[in-house]
């Protein structure tokens, strides 16, 4: 504590030389803010010591429970560095972030908040106890997100199972740990039945400045599907490179992977790329379904004159068919389509793809 602030609260005879000198002691044995220290054995009330400081110092006081603090603010500072310094960002003004902190004088905290959020710090004082509570309250309701979609979807995510994962030993890092943990675990595999089940091609994974977006490619057209914690973002896209077989360590490079899963008795494969971004690796998974394959030409939606002029251009055996489409479309279907027509035992096929979609048996398939 600054000799001027123990002047001010002997002066205002809200201290005494005694409790002053028991108070250093304690700190001098275990260490610590004296201001703290002072609140705890109640020798001097919080508000008291807020307000001295706040006059000594030059440094406003506010009521944190006053203020309505913005969303994107809880994305600025990690919860485990605002518990560690009690310090809450409640607004920006241009390049200055304005922070309550119980210890506005602590100036490793200050340039720690500084450096990390590439702001100008502007301290305000505010009561632990407000401050303990508004962080509570601010990460919690964060927290709360992953929760109620879980538990809103919980008897879906039971029905999937994932059948295979590249089963490798991995590099155990804070990723991979949170990544295993039942929450997300279930997270990731509603992410999946709800691309399943509304029929998507594709799921974007997309890292963004303040949250995680899920989007789902329907009928070619990208659609919204979620906005999850920033918090949790590192820990899905960890999940999702274990799956797929990916080093969870790398973030440098684009990567590339795949696995499988069974969905009420139906396997589905997943093709995976992941691209380093400013705000972490954007993953896009492919879905695969090999009961499209199935299909057959006739139930592709062609009409009778232009499916039977497509059947003879298969039977050809010279030519090139061209198939053109916007994403999620069909075009890998009606190719595969055609090759189911033309695989037969007297024939010798082959293909060269990038990538291979599918496996196809009786095909000698070649990855590009």
């Amino acid at each position: 504590m600054h000799d001027s602030l123990s002047q001010a609260l002997l002066k205002q005879k809200l201290l005494t030389e005694k409790d002053l000198k028991a108070a250093r002691d304690i700190q001098a044995e275990q260490g610590g803010a004296l201001g703290t220290i002072l609140v705890k054995k109640g020798l001097i009330s919080e508000k008291d010591l807020i307000a001295v400081m706040s006059t000594v110092f030059s440094i406003p006081a506010i009521n944190l429970s006053r203020y309505k603090i913005e969303k994107d603010l809880m994305s600025v500072v990690p919860e485990k560095i605002a518990r560690q310094y009690k310090a809450v960002p409640i607004c920006k003004l241009g390049t200055t972030l304005v922070v309550a902190m119980v210890d506005p004088l602590n100036v490793l905290a200050i340039d720690d908040l500084k450096m990390l959020t590439k702001f100008s710090i502007e301290p305000v004082l505010a009561t632990e106890e407000d401050i303990t509570q508004t962080i509570d309250r601010l990460f919690a309701s964060e927290g709360k997100v992953l929760s109620d979609v879980i538990n809103g979807h919980a008897k879906e995510e039971s029905v999937i199972e994932i059948v295979d994962v590249l089963k490798e030993e991995f590099d155990i890092t804070d990723a991979a740990l949170e990544g295993e943990t039942p929450p997300i675990v279930k997270m990731v595999n509603l992410i999946l039945f709800e691309a399943l089940r509304k029929r998507a091609s594709d799921i974007h994974i997309e890292p963004e400045e303040k949250d995680l977006k899920v989007r789902y490619r329907i009928d070619g057209s990208l659609h919204d599907a979620l906005r999850l914690p920033k918090k949790n973002q590192n820990a899905i896209l960890a999940r999702l490179k274990i799956m797929s077989g990916m080093d969870i360590t790398e973030f440098r490079v684009p990567q590339d992977g795949r696995f499988k899963i069974k969905m009420q008795n139906k396997e589905v494969d997943f093709r995976v790329s992941a691209l380093p971004t400013s705000f972490g690796a954007k993953m896009v998974l492919r879905a695969l379904d090999k009961s499209n394959l199935s299909i057959g030409l006739d139930k592709l939606g062609f009409s009778e004159y232009a499916l039977k002029k497509f059947k003879e251009a298969t039977q050809k055996p010279f030519g090139m068919i061209l198939v053109t489409g916007p994403t999620g479309s069909g075009k890998s279907t009606t190719l595969y389509s055609i090759l189911n027509r033309l695989n037969t035992a007297d024939k010798n096929i082959i293909t060269v793809e990038d990538p291979v979609e599918y496996q196809v048996e009786g095909i000698t398939q070649i990855q590009a």
